[in-house]
């Protein structure tokens, strides 16, 4: 999805990455990331341009994962929570 976005948005507008910090609420327009993250984005999206074949197997591996942790944590909730009164 993120490699057919980098080709360019349908409204022929320039594509771009939103990144959010956990902490932000509102978009400022003015928030300033560390060089870091800034580093990680780069060598992501320059791999997801080279290779992206090997950019959609890794995202379905991680898919995967995901899907996973969720059942495993839907399946604790169920064994702990089924037949218990919750209080609003």
């Amino acid at each position: 999805m993120l490699a057919a976005a980098l080709r360019g948005a349908p409204n022929g507008r320039r594509p771009r990455i939103v990144l959010r910090s956990a902490w932000q609420t509102i978009n400022i327009g003015d928030v300033g990331h560390t060089p870091g993250v800034l580093r990680l984005i780069t060598a992501t999206v320059l791999a997801l341009a080279q290779d992206p074949a090997a950019a959609r197997a890794k995202a379905g591996k991680a898919r995967a994962y995901v899907r996973q942790c969720q059942r495993e944590t839907m399946a604790i909730l169920k064994r702990n929570l089924v037949g218990r009164a919750i209080s609003p």
